[in-house]
């Protein structure tokens, strides 16, 4: 009985050391795995680590190369600078044509009357030409010569004679515009010479003197004296030199002469009259 007793407390001695032996090898196993996880989880936080390090030196070489790349397309070497520059001036070498503004007559305004008796050279003199007839009808002794008032106040620098007998002027451009401002006010001074007498009520004229329209106070020709028929062939004289000067307006003037109800009395026709 005493030894069964024994026995039973070795027994129990026996099984309480396997179970200590056992819960040791547990604890020992468990502490074991959970160092090889700590392990595990710090080798994989270092590969992340060098990962996440390498990528960002990846990605900073690629950002390096790009900016290189980016500056070299952008900024082309100097044999490129070379072929650009030597390319662009052959362009414009060929397409380029530089223009003579002194040999050039669109430079200067050309005639646009229809008698084609006013011409513009390239270097801006004035050509104009009076027929024959007409300097033998405002002059008897005409001779091709310059007066002084034609040098010195008109300015034109020559005149030739022409094989039919006409008279071609030359003058410079410049001077050529001013010499038709004086050419209008002796116009004007003519045709507008009895604008206020008592013939007259008002008188109309374009700016080429065309067309003029007198309007009168009396109600037939024979109410006007002398003076009244030479007042008509002056202006007709000297409205038709202005055209034949004037590079703008054809030769030809009509006079009409209207009563004092405005019913026309007469219509004189320039230069007809006076050929």
């Amino acid at each position: 009985m005493y030894i069964k007793r024994i026995l039973s407390l070795l027994l129990m001695l026996v099984i309480a050391i396997c179970l200590v032996a056992c819960n040791e090898y547990e604890i020992t196993s468990n502490t074991a795995s959970v160092n090889n996880e700590a392990l595990t989880e710090n080798d994989s936080e270092e590969t992340s680590d060098e990962n996440i390090t390498e990528s960002a030196e990846n990605k900073e070489e690629i950002e390096s190369s790009q900016k290189d790349s980016s500056s070299k397309a952008s900024k082309p070497d100097s044999s490129s600078k070379s072929n650009k520059s030597e390319v662009s001036v052959t362009t414009t070498t060929s397409t380029t044509k530089p223009v003579d503004v002194n040999t050039s007559s669109s430079n200067y305004k050309q005639a646009t009357d229809k008698d084609k008796n006013v011409t513009v050279a390239s270097d801006g003199t004035v050509s104009i030409t009076i027929p024959k007839w007409f300097l033998f009808k405002i002059e008897p002794d005409y001779n091709y010569q310059l007066t002084n008032k034609e040098v010195n106040e008109y300015k034109f620098k020559s005149v030739t004679k022409n094989s039919d007998g006409s008279a071609t002027y030359k003058i410079g451009y410049n001077d050529y515009h001013g010499m038709l401002l004086m050419s209008q006010s002796s116009v004007n001074a003519v045709v507008y010479k009895y604008k206020h007498n008592i013939w007259f009520s008002k008188i109309d004229a374009d700016a080429g003197y065309n067309n003029i329209k007198i309007y009168t106070k009396y109600n037939s020709l024979e109410d006007f004296d002398d003076d009244f028929s030479a007042y008509i062939a002056l202006s007709g004289l000297q409205t038709t030199f202005y055209q034949y000067m004037h590079f703008n307006y054809s030769v030809g003037t009509t006079i009409t002469v209207y009563n004092k109800d405005n019913v026309v009395l007469e219509t004189y026709k320039f230069p007809d009259l006076v050929k």
